[in-house]
């Protein structure tokens, strides 16, 4: 009964880990995602700028709704303390307010003036939204990390319990066949 146990709560913590490292790689594919969406309307954006041909508007046309898409599942996501609710909630506000700068570039048919040369307010909120999901990302990876040697630290508790109750099943016969003999 207790091999029973022992081999259901070891199976039942290994699917409770393998489970919170799907969600937490589920997340950082999202914030992959985020930022690699910005960068490529950013960079659509850029392209109709300086060609002004429409063709190159296509992804920034159609990424406002995969943003809001990423971000509505980063929001839901279970985030380990208030702090990373609050840093989503910052990266969804910065976001917005670089595509904002990005819609007044497009709709003047010229870059602001922010994002001259120098820099300015898009080059900052762009840096900005890079340096935060970085921090959630190196967060996330602590969690998995964390989890993974605890998972590492089960197992071995459940090797050794294995080996004990192995023994003493072996012992258990052994003393039946003397006691028979």
């Amino acid at each position: 009964l207790a091999w029973l146990v022992a081999g259901q709560w070891q199976s039942e913590s290994s699917r409770a880990a393998l489970e919170d490292l799907r969600a937490r790689s589920v997340r950082l594919h999202h914030l992959d995602t985020l930022l690699l969406q910005m960068l490529d309307a950013e960079s659509s954006g850029r392209g109709y700028l300086l060609t002004q041909n429409p063709v190159y508007l296509t992804p920034y046309q159609d990424g406002q709704a995969d943003l809001e898409h990423t971000l509505a599942a980063l929001r839901a996501d279970n985030w380990a303390n208030e702090d990373q609710h609050r840093a989503v909630d910052h990266l969804a506000m910065l976001v917005d307010m670089r595509w904002s700068l990005l819609t007044q570039a497009i709709e003047r048919g010229a870059p602001p003036s922010a994002d001259q040369a120098d820099g300015g307010t898009g080059k900052q909120v762009t840096d900005d939204l890079r340096a935060r999901i970085l921090k959630l990302r190196a967060d996330t990876q602590a969690e998995i990390d964390g989890t993974q040697d605890g998972a590492f630290a089960r197992f071995a508790d459940a090797r050794t319990m294995n080996r004990v109750l192995g023994a003493s099943v072996l012992a258990l016969l052994l003393v039946l066949v003397l006691v028979l003999y």
